[in-house]
């Protein structure tokens, strides 16, 4: 299983109109990867698919007579569709180009034009119908894919599903490489290249990866090595094109609201007359056994403050008897908060802030690995630890207990996968490529659920020898010295509302489209109810949630919820708090039990509050790293000034150090108040027995009078500029203006005229970005909260270039002013945002979280339905009114940049 480190560290999220969200994984293996699509890049052994326990219909596939395989399955659970091309190419297919990202430049390239779409076509086009298009690289694989409404924005057709199918299809075959986007799209992998050096993790992970593998290609990125990638043409990447990119090397995969065939037929006429091509063999070395342990020792590029540590084995293929022990090893090992390791090493020895076990089996010999982040003082006991931990499965047998949790997270995590249209279409497209066999996952499973302990021992002897192990270490800066079928899915269910006695709202909804539940319990609290002088409580309150209770320590909380199968986690947002419950549709009783009892009994011992403190201080040291974040931070200290909403989620280490037990239970009471909650529970259930449950675990609450926030009403501060010197080879720009608050009249308009000029098909991705080659991205969004927030311009460039592209970026703001935006523009946006909410319907735990909010929020749980209609209304002139209100001249710049960049010349208003 990809380790969660891994998974933070090193997925994007190109969803998201922020420009770098949580992280890349194994960025050293793919690039611009979607949630859904990072469970595609496992190997079978880590991928985990049960048709026969699902109301999902049976994929379908036929192969066509030129070669290409066309997979289809139908879900009408949301009126969404994944359309995918999968190309049995990567990076590690790049023969005489290995090292040059040919794979990677060539992802980038291929929506960039064809015979019959301009630069910036496909990427308007998609947006205009509420779709969003993106793909990734990997070593043996390229992908591509389109979500959208089925219907496109147009009732009553499937003018969205025909679309995906004619863009993708028209870019396999036809793309032209523009030579001037070529150039563009080059500066674009430089300044990716650059940022990947900026990042420690993706540094770390390189590393590893490099000492793992001394011969097989898996040892490079696939992006590729900057100086190698800079003697790469686009005669290259056209070469290798034509070559490898045809119909009996590409599986295409529709996945949705769709009539199956239909889509073979449309596939048929558009794919099928293209000529089968033979495809050059050639040799891939095999990785060789290895002999003697290896060890290697960095600095950190930039100014890291943790230590990186990765250790592992090399294993065995996918085929092996012994990927399913191994992966079954890995989950008991270093999977959730109730394994082995992190229950020692973090919570009881205090080693390490996070720590997780892994194993990655792909098509050649693979790895087990754990990995963690730790101070630079305690890395080498921390890996000597982790070496004894894994040492005891070679000579003792894991319990039953510990057998049938991990058994029961393999199960859970497998229907987590099925989840939307998209992780769907990327399960049946990893078992197309690995196996030929769509339901290979059902039967890898059943293979999972047959391991034994002696089974688990026996893979720890064969492969942890102390001669075959290989450990790295990235040190801060300055600090290494050196030397089956069932029924269609029930249609959408609406979503009711009920109240407890004691003032608790409660938000249900049926889908039993798989057999989970989704909780969300949710209450006003956050940065909003902090104070100057505590900043940082909201935060570590709610990681406290799962430490310990009157009745429950901290690893029996973990190890309930997690031996089913489930998960549990806390979160401390802007303007509220709350705990997040995933569990099997069994194990609903359960769920509510723990709830009930983190609610009313956590008790905030002083040993884990002192234990969380150290792992927010090193949270916040870790956000201090990244330019993106301390521009952000920066903006707003300097719009808010002393309203909350200036300060950082975290805290400082001077704020956290002040923060008594007594000041986090007082913090807690006041809002853990059943009169201050709401709690959805969605999926597969009995709304009204639900309902009984609910009133037996938390009708007992008691209500209490609610202490609004004591923070005073927000003071936008007056135009200035703030700079901040790193050691880093970008430079981030954030230009932020007045916002409006949750209930604003306005709301539409902003989202709608952020949406408009967000995106790759937006003005100021093809100004800036395309044409001028000032960035690597470029993009607008806004914090609304229960108070006034803010909107804000982003955009992330080369040192160098930071002036001149503040300048254009402020012209563009101009332009906004003065002119609006287009019909086209608006449509877009239109379309983009109603495509977004009807795909959220997908994920069940983000509906019912968003639903929770808006109803805690006073704007009621059906408030999105609303916004989506609203956005019908706005008008061309109404965005240019919005433009004018809020944009008027900038409160505050912010950059990050090596040194200080000259102050470009103000725009004339």
């Amino acid at each position: 299983m990809a380790s969660r480190i891994f998974v933070r560290q090193f997925v994007r999220f190109p969803r998201s109109r922020w420009p770098i969200t949580a992280a890349l994984l194994f960025s050293l293996i793919f690039n611009s990867c979607s949630p859904d699509m990072k469970n595609s890049l496992r190997s079978p052994s880590t991928r985990k698919t049960s048709f026969s326990q699902t109301s999902l219909a049976v994929p379908e596939k036929i192969v066509l007579p030129n070669g290409l395989t066309i997979i289809t399955q139908e879900d009408h659970s949301a009126p969404v569709v994944s359309a995918q091309v999968w190309a049995k190419t990567g990076s590690i297919d790049e023969d005489r180009k290995m090292g040059a990202g040919i794979s990677h430049i060539l992802e980038h390239m291929l929506f960039k034009g064809t015979e019959k779409r301009g630069v910036a076509d496909v990427a308007r086009q998609v947006e205009a119908h509420g779709g969003y298009i993106n793909a990734y690289t990997t070593w043996d694989r390229t992908v591509f894919y389109i979500d959208i409404p089925s219907d496109g924005g147009k009732p009553d057709t499937t003018q969205g599903t025909e679309m995906a199918i004619d863009i993708l299809a028209d870019a396999m075959m036809n793309s032209t490489l523009p030579p001037q986007e070529y150039l563009l799209e080059q500066k674009v992998i430089l300044r990716e290249l650059a940022m990947g050096r900026d990042n420690p993790d993706r540094q770390s992970t390189e590393l590893f990866f490099s000492t793992v593998y001394s011969t097989h290609p898996a040892r490079h990125p696939v992006i590729g090595y900057e100086e190698v990638y800079r003697a790469l043409t686009r005669e290259d990447v056209m070469a290798y094109y034509k070559e490898r990119y045809v119909p009996n090397n590409l599986v295409f995969i529709v996945v949705g609201d769709i009539q199956p065939a239909k889509i073979r037929e449309q596939i048929t006429q558009l794919m099928g007359p293209w000529k089968r091509k033979a495809i050059p063999p050639f040799y891939v070395p095999e990785e060789p056994v290895q002999i003697s342990e290896r060890v290697a020792i960095e600095d950190s590029r930039t100014a890291a403050q943790q230590s990186r540590l990765h250790l592992g084995y090399q294993t065995c293929d996918f085929r092996s008897p012994d990927a399913a022990p191994l992966e079954v090893l890995s989950l008991i090992a270093g999977h959730g908060y109730s394994s082995r390791l992190y229950q020692s090493l973090r919570e009881q020895k205090k080693l390490v802030h996070e720590v997780d076990a892994w194993s990655y089996t792909p098509e050649w010999r693979g790895v087990f690995g754990v990995s963690a982040i730790t101070d630079p003082d305690k890395v080498e006991i921390a890996r000597d630890e982790i070496l004894q931990h894994l040492q005891k499965f070679r000579t003792t047998l894991v319990s039953a207990a510990e057998l049938e949790k991990a058994k029961k997270v393999a199960v859970s995590s497998h229907y987590s996968t099925l989840k939307t249209m998209s992780g769907q279409a990327a399960e049946l497209g990893s078992n197309e490529l690995l196996t030929g066999d769509l339901l290979y996952s059902q039967k890898y499973l059943e293979e999972l659920q047959r391991v034994t302990a002696e089974d688990i021992r026996r893979v720890a002897k064969t492969y942890f020898e102390p001669h075959a192990l290989n450990v790295t270490i990235l040190q801060p800066k300055g600090t290494v010295k050196k030397a089956v079928a069932v029924a269609k899915v029930e249609q959408e269910q609406e979503i009711s509302r009920t109240q407890l006695k004691n003032g608790l709202t409660l938000l249900t909804k049926k889908d039993a489209r798989l057999p989970f539940v989704e909780l969300r319990l949710v209450m006003k609290s956050g940065l909003l109810f902090e104070e100057k002088s505590n900043n940082g409580i909201s935060q570590l309150t709610a990681k406290l949630l799962l430490k310990g209770t009157k009745t429950r320590d901290a690893e029996k909380i973990v190890r309930q919820i997690e031996s089913v199968g489930g998960s549990i986690s806390p979160y401390s947002g802007t303007n509220s708090m709350g705990v997040s419950i995933e569990v099997m549709q069994s194990d609903l009783p359960l769920a509510l039990d723990i709830l009930s009892d983190i609610i009313a009994n956590s008790d905030f011992t002083d040993d884990n509050i002192e234990r969380e403190k150290e792992a927010q201080v090193a949270e916040i040291q870790q956000e201090r790293e990244q330019p993106v974040k301390v521009a952000m931070l920066n903006a707003r200290a300097k719009l808010f000034g002393a309203h909350p909403y200036g300060m950082s989620s975290l805290g400082t280490e001077a704020t956290l150090k002040k923060i008594t037990r007594k000041q986090i239970l007082d913090f807690w009471n006041r809002a853990a108040v059943p009169n201050n909650m709401v709690l959805s529970i969605f999926g597969d259930i009995d709304p009204k027995s639900v309902g009984k449950e609910v009133d037996h675990h938390l009708g007992d609450l008691i209500s209490k009078n609610l202490d609004a926030p004591r923070s005073s009403q927000v003071k936008f501060q007056t135009s200035d500029r703030v700079f901040e010197a790193q050691d880093k080879e970008q430079a981030v720009i954030v230009i932020a203006f007045p916002g409006i608050d949750l209930k604003n009249p306005d709301r539409a308009g902003i989202e709608l005229m952020n949406a408009a000029l967000s995106g790759m098909g937006s003005r100021l991705f093809l100004r800036l970005r395309d044409q001028l080659a000032l960035c690597y991205y470029v993009g607008v969004n806004e914090m609304i909260g229960l108070d006034p927030g803010f909107v804000y311009f982003y955009i992330g460039t080369e040192p160098e270039k930071a002036p001149e592209a503040e300048k254009e970026i402020l012209s563009e703001i101009e332009k906004i002013r003065t002119g609006g935006v287009t019909d086209e523009e608006l449509a877009r946006a239109r379309n983009g945002l109603v495509g977004e909410r009807k795909m959220q319907k997908q994920n069940l735990g983000e509906l019912a979280l968003a639903s929770a909010l808006d109803e805690l929020y006073g704007l009621g749980f059906d408030y999105s339905e609303k916004l989506e209609k609203s956005y019908e209304t706005i008008t061309p002139a109404q965005i240019q009114g919005i433009a004018q209100k809020y944009l008027a001249q900038p409160s505050v710049i912010s950059v990050v940049s090596p040194k200080p960049a000259e102050v470009p010349v103000p725009v004339a208003q």
